[in-house]
């Protein structure tokens, strides 16, 4: 007799079918969704958190740094100076 070509032997040794008809041991799209779903959210964590850091460093200069905005603003200026001299 030919063994079943869609069958699989799973971890047990026992033989077995996925709802597909594809081999046991397969991987389905429901299957890879929590994992998928658990890095999205560490990737929003992480981005949280560095917002967070940056944040509080530029709280920080703020209000210790005497002229933190003057030079801020004289930074920006400048940068869009440049800016406008390669555009023309």
């Amino acid at each position: 007799m030919a063994r079943p070509v869609h069958i699989g032997v799973s971890k047990a040794g026992a033989v077995s079918q996925d709802s597909r008809g594809g081999p046991a041991g397969n991987t389905t799209t429901a299957e890879k969704a929590p994992r998928r779903r658990r890095s999205r959210r560490r990737a929003a964590r992480i981005l949280a958190v560095s917002y967070l850091v940056k944040t509080l460093l530029v709280g920080v200069a703020w209000l210790t740094i005497p002229d933190f905005t003057e030079r801020a603003m004289q930074t920006a200026r400048a940068a869009w100076a440049r800016m406008a001299s390669i555009v023309d």
